[in-house]
C-alpha cells in the first residue's frame, strides 16, 4: 500500500497524522490521531515526527492524486439524503436497501444527514467515484461505515465548512477484508476544506488497499489499531 500526503493545503493535524501514524499500532488502547501525536511508523514509506512535509512527500513519489479530484459540476451531483435508518437519492447510480446505500456507477454523489447503523458501499468497478461529505454522520454496528469495494479511483471530498463523522463496528472477524471505518480497495484521495472525524472502533481508522493520499482537510482519526 502506498500512502502519500500532499500537505500544501492541508492543516497541521493532517500533516502530523501522516508523518507520525502511517501504520502505527499499539494493539490495545484507542489511538487519537491529531497534531499532538508523535508515534514512530513503519509502512511503504518510513517516516518520523522529525521529518518535514517536503521530506515525507519526497520519500514516496508515486501519486495518483490529481488537481481535478476536488472539482465537479454541480449539475452532475446526485444528492443522497440520509435519514436515520433509511436514505433517498435524487438521481441514478444509487441503490438503497434499508440502511445500506450502494453507489453502482461512476460520478459525483453528495451525502448529508445521519445514517444510523447503516453503510455506504461503492461498487463501481473501473470507475471514478467522488463522494462529497456535507454534514454526514454515518455509523455501522456490523462493518465499515464507508467501503469502496470496487472502483478505479475513490475520492472523498470534505465540503467547505462541513463537519462529518464515520464510525464502524466494534469487532471484526480475523479474516475480514473490509476492516476499517473508512475502507477503500481502490486508490483513495481525501480532499476538500471541511472536517472529518473517523472512529475506528473495531480495528483501523482509514485503510486503503492501494494508494492513499490525504491532500487537504481537517482529518482526525481515533482507532483501536492502525490510524491510517
Amino acid at each position: 500500500m502506498k500512502i502519500r500526503m500532499r500537505t500544501a493545503t492541508a492543516v497541521a493535524s493532517v500533516i502530523l497524522a501522516a508523518a507520525s501514524l502511517v501504520g502505527c499500532s499499539t494493539g490495545s488502547d484507542t489511538e487519537a490521531i491529531d497534531a499532538g501525536t508523535t508515534s514512530s511508523t513503519s509502512a511503504a514509506v518510513t517516516v518520523s515526527a522529525t521529518q518535514t512535509a517536503a521530506e515525507v512527500l519526497a520519500a514516496n513519489k508515486e501519486d495518483h492524486a490529481e488537481e481535478a479530484d476536488s472539482s465537479y459540476q454541480e449539475s452532475d451531483v446526485v444528492d443522497i439524503t440520509l435519514s436515520g435508518t433509511s436514505a433517498k437519492a435524487s438521481g441514478d447510480g444509487v441503490t438503497i436497501k434499508g440502511s445500506t446505500v450502494t453507489v453502482t456507477a461512476g460520478g459525483t454523489y453528495r451525502l448529508s444527514g445521519t445514517l444510523t447503523d447503516g453503510q455506504i458501499v461503492v461498487d463501481a468497478a473501473d470507475a471514478t467515484v467522488k463522494l462529497i461529505l456535507d454534514g454526514a454522520d454515518i455509523s455501522s454496528s456490523t462493518t465499515a461505515a464507508i467501503a469502496a469495494t470496487a472502483a478505479e479511483k475513490f475520492v472523498v471530498i470534505l465540503a467547505d465548512g462541513s463537519k462529518n463523522t464515520v464510525a464502524d463496528s466494534d469487532s471484526y472477524a480475523d479474516d475480514a477484508e473490509v476492516n476499517a471505518a473508512l475502507f477503500s480497495a481502490a486508490d483513495l484521495t481525501i480532499t476538500g476544506t471541511g472536517a472529518l472525524t473517523v472512529n475506528g472502533k473495531g480495528n483501523d481508522g482509514i485503510t486503503g488497499k492501494d494508494g492513499v493520499v490525504i491532500e487537504s482537510g481537517n482529518v482526525t482519526v481515533n482507532a483501536i489499531d492502525d490510524g491510517i
